[in-house]
């Protein structure tokens, strides 16, 4: 079982901090509450690029391409913004990462004319459960996360913390050296295991262990920010269920939307083509979302009196109620509703044939999708809202050098009554109103939360 979402070697460091696990889960790598067959999965959805479609100099095979940086920045309103990131510093976790990072980041660079990137790559030692499949997938997650999150906040650092194996200790283990370490006032998350299997891995008081980790962070100002999931209200099991660690409530859960940009212009290679012209953005009805089991719901919900609609009516949440907000996940023209953002990984790829079928080795330019793309985004900007030239003063706006002691999310729930300035509209299309479970409704919902951000408000609410 793997840790998902859309879209991370563990040496205990000579003069670093202790980082101990509870003596419930004292054998950390394949023990009774750390089995080795339960792992985190990145969430993300994948669509390699080839012939059909023509777009700044790339290919795609038909319909519309991924969207490119500066048509989400300027969708969500980062262009706006001054600081760009600079003077923060982003933490990525993610496992096993990419040895083609630094030169594929270059090239994602240099075709979407960004400035280069400031990186720096932590490996941490230990064991590794790896398969040649595994540290592919995860190469594919670590370029969404690092390249996008660099495109939103372009003058930011990125520190990528890569965990030696996507086992639940490890991948925990990279973000508590994060927190202790204070590499940053921001760390992504893109990856998430369902709450059922979270519980059965970790046993009694590890969970609990865990929070206590991201309750660290809080008090310590740095925000966290994980994706919500990619397969619905179900997760894949036979009951509605969410993924940990979106489902903390010292996390910030970022869920997906499925987003229409306006005059998109697109060729294909019999010279035919056309433009799109049509803005929205809808809710993607594969948006992990749902309520917590293992989370009661937080004051800060509850006094924001939100509400979840299923097909036997509305109801306060019994739990801790995810997402708290959204993002763009899938793109609504491309060839499987799916092309979402462009990303650059020169990984390669192995695709078994099968008989008679020859074996194909693939790299270069993808469309990637899911809720991956989110948590680096709104990791950025919140950088973005706390990067000292965004208030060109020389400090680090209201907050010093950290945010308030507090989860980041509570700050969204506070401004209940300003939706709409927060936050974009994010409607329903047709017939598609749900994730399988839980439905879409006005205010906040259990597939998109309170929506997508406006960014310069966002930014104007962080900083205080």
């Amino acid at each position: 079982m793997n840790f998902k979402g859309i879209a991370v070697l563990v040496v205990f460091l000579v003069g670093a901090s202790a980082l101990v696990f509870p003596a419930s889960a004292a054998s950390a790598y394949g023990g009774p509450y750390f089995s080795a067959s339960y792992y985190a999965k990145p969430l993300f959805l994948e669509q390699q690029g080839g012939e059909g479609v023509v777009y700044l100099g790339l290919s795609y095979p038909e319909g519309s391409p991924p969207y490119t940086p500066s048509q989400i920045a300027d969708y969500y309103g980062f262009s706006q913004l001054a600081g760009r990131g600079q003077g923060e510093t982003i933490v990525i976790v993610d496992a096993f990462g990419s040895p083609t990072i630094y030169r594929d980041t270059a090239v994602f660079d240099a075709v979407f004319d960004l400035p280069p990137i400031s990186l720096r790559v932590i490996r941490l030692p230990g064991p590794s459960n790896s398969t040649l499949s595994d540290r592919e997938g995860w190469a594919l997650e670590t370029s969404l996360d690092v390249e996008w999150a660099h495109a939103m906040a372009p003058y930011a650092q990125i520190v990528l913390v890569e965990a030696s194996s996507d086992s639940v200790p490890a991948l925990y283990y990279a973000v508590q050296y994060a927190v202790l370490h204070r590499l940053g006032n921001v760390i992504s998350m893109s990856w998430g295991l369902p709450e059922p299997y979270e519980a059965l891995v970790t046993g009694p008081g590890s969970v609990s262990f865990f929070d206590s980790v991201f309750s660290l962070a809080a008090k310590e100002g740095i925000a966290l920010v994980a994706s919500s999931g990619d397969e619905g209200a179900f997760n894949g099991l036979a009951f509605p269920n969410v993924n940990f660690p979106a489902s903390d409530p010292y996390v910030l859960a970022v869920g997906g939307t499925n987003l229409t940009l306006s005059t998109y212009q697109y060729s294909t290679a019999d010279e035919s083509g056309g433009v799109i012209s049509n803005t929205a953005e809808y809710m993607w009805v594969d948006s992990g979302g749902g309520v917590s089991q293992l989370f009661q719901e937080p004051q800060w919900q509850s006094e924001a009196r939100i509400e979840v609609t299923t097909s036997e009516g509305t109801s306060f949440p019994s739990g801790r109620g995810v997402p708290d907000v959204s993002y763009v996940a899938v793109s609504p023209y491309g060839p499987t509703d799916w092309a979402g953002l462009w990303i650059y990984d020169s990984t390669p790829y192995i695709i078994q044939g099968g008989p008679g079928q020859p074996t194909v080795v693939i790299s270069g330019w993808y469309g990637v999708g899911g809720t991956s793309c989110g948590a680096p985004q709104w990791s950025a900007l919140i950088a973005d809202a706390m990067s000292t030239a965004f208030f060109g003063n020389g400090r680090a706006g209201n907050f010093g050098s950290s945010l308030p002691a507090t989860p980041i999310a509570q700050l969204f729930y506070q401004q209940a009554g300003n939706q709409l300035y927060y936050f974009k509209s994010v409607s329903t299309y047709e017939n598609l109103n749900n994730n399988g479970y839980y439905y879409a409704s006005t205010g906040w919902d259990a597939i998109t939360g309170w929506g997508s951000p406006n960014a310069q408000a966002i930014a104007e609410l962080i900083s205080g």
